[in-house]
């Protein structure tokens, strides 16, 4: 709901969100990222920031309000 909510999430914040490794948050939004769910801020080097494909962002609001998450 994070990435809703703030428009983007990065790999610290989604590490502490699922109280996972950084390494494991990335592996996961970098999945995303492959099926073009999220893509990777490639402006920044240092960012780790993901947002989400605009594509899809009604779907994805609406699927984590329908399940009460936002």
């Amino acid at each position: 709901a994070l990435i809703v909510q703030q428009g983007w999430i990065s790999v610290k914040d989604h590490s502490e969100v699922f109280n996972i490794n950084i390494n494991q948050s990335r592996e996961i939004l970098l999945n995303l990222a492959n099926l073009n769910l999220i893509f990777e801020d490639k402006f920044s080097s240092k960012a780790n920031k993901f947002f989400i494909n605009k594509f899809f962002y009604k779907a994805i609001e609406k699927e984590l309000s329908e399940k009460n998450i936002l």
